[in-house]
């Protein structure tokens, strides 16, 4: 029997508070929605004789966060 997996992860601007002290910041995150976007984001756990395909959907904005 062969096994098939499909992810499909997002990609987001999310926010995320490092510390306590500091306001939240702007972060590229995974997730649904910029509300469910995480930090790190999901962990994909590869199994031997599974194949596992990966689909990747930008919502990115089309600046970047950082001046460069």
């Amino acid at each position: 029997m062969l096994l098939i997996i499909w992810i499909e992860i997002d990609t987001n601007l999310g926010l995320q508070k490092f510390h306590r002290d500091l306001p939240l910041s702007d972060v590229f995150a995974y997730g649904r929605s910029k509300e469910e976007a995480t930090v790190p984001g999901p962990t994909i756990k590869a199994m031997v004789g599974v194949k596992t395909y990966v689909k990747w959907e930008n919502h990115l904005p089309n600046h970047h966060l950082f001046v460069v």
